[in-house]
């Protein structure tokens, strides 16, 4: 009669998992920044005239995005 040994807990060591906070998930060099789009500036102008405050609205909150400075990835 053969007994198989009991199965030993095994542990795994994960070495430099973390990013730090701001830097791109894909080419792990750059950083990401908000940039405004092509989008961004045409509302901005186009809602310029009905006042500053909603042009400042759409360019701080709305449509701004993270870019990479170094790959350009954008999620």
């Amino acid at each position: 009669m053969v007994v198989a040994p009991a199965p030993q807990p095994s542990q795994v060591i994960v070495v430099g998992a973390g990013l730090a906070p701001g830097t791109c998930t894909v080419c792990r060099n750059g950083k990401m920044k908000n940039s405004a789009s092509f989008w961004t500036w045409l509302c901005c102008c186009i809602l310029l005239p009905f006042g500053i405050l909603p042009a400042l609205i759409v360019f701080c909150c709305c449509c701004r995005g993270p870019k990479c400075t170094k790959c350009g990835y954008t999620p």
